[in-house]
C-alpha cells in the first residue's frame, strides 16, 4: 500500500518564456506527431520541435514543466515542491518505461536503447545494464473534498533503474 503524505507545493500557468526554462531541469519527454524523444534537458532544442509538439514534460526532482499543443497554441503549467502555501496530499510511486535494454554497437555511455517485443523502441538519456529495468518516478496530488480523494495533478519527478521482476 502507498503511503500519503503532505508537503508545500505551488502551480503556475506558463506563457511562452517558459519554453526557455527547459534546459534548467534534469530531463525532457517529448512526444510530437511523429514520435518521442527522451533526452537529458539540457540537449533540447525546443524550437526545432514546436512546430510538431504534441506534449512536453521538462522535469527534475523539485519541479517539473508540462506544456501540451492546443489549438495552435501552448498550454501548461510548472509545478514546483516545497514551495508556494498550497499544502498537499500526495503518494509517490513508480511507471515502468516498456522495453528491455538492448546490447549494440550503438551502446553510447549515458544512452541506452530500450526495445520492447510490441515494436516499441525508445532512447533513455541514462545507463539501463541487462537484467534491470527503467521507470519513471510519478507523484500524484490529491485532496479531500466532500469525503471523496480526488486527484487533481501529478508530475514526473525522476527516473529510477532496478533490478526486473519476472513479469516486467
Amino acid at each position: 500500500m502507498t503511503d500519503f503524505y503532505k508537503i508545500k507545493t505551488t502551480s503556475k500557468q506558463i506563457d511562452e518564456n517558459d519554453f526557455s526554462s527547459v534546459g534548467t531541469y534534469d530531463y525532457a519527454l517529448i512526444t510530437m506527431t511523429d514520435g518521442v524523444d527522451f533526452i537529458s534537458a539540457k540537449d533540447a532544442d525546443i524550437e526545432s520541435v514546436k512546430p510538431k509538439l504534441v506534449e512536453l514534460r521538462a522535469f527534475s526532482e523539485s519541479k517539473e514543466l508540462h506544456i501540451v499543443s492546443l489549438n495552435g497554441s501552448f498550454i501548461g503549467r510548472i509545478r514546483e515542491d516545497g514551495k508556494g502555501d498550497e499544502t498537499s496530499d500526495v503518494f509517490d510511486g513508480d511507471y515502468l518505461i516498456w522495453g528491455k535494454p538492448v546490447a549494440g554497437d550503438d551502446k553510447r555511455p549515458g544512452i541506452t536503447k530500450l526495445h520492447d517485443d510490441r515494436g516499441i523502441d525508445l532512447q533513455v538519456p541514462f545507463d539501463v545494464e541487462n537484467g534491470k529495468r527503467a521507470f519513471l518516478k510519478i507523484r500524484s496530488y490529491a485532496r479531500s473534498e466532500n469525503g471523496s480523494l480526488n486527484f487533481y495533478d501529478f508530475r514526473i519527478y525522476g527516473v529510477e533503474v532496478k533490478e526486473a521482476k519476472e513479469n516486467e
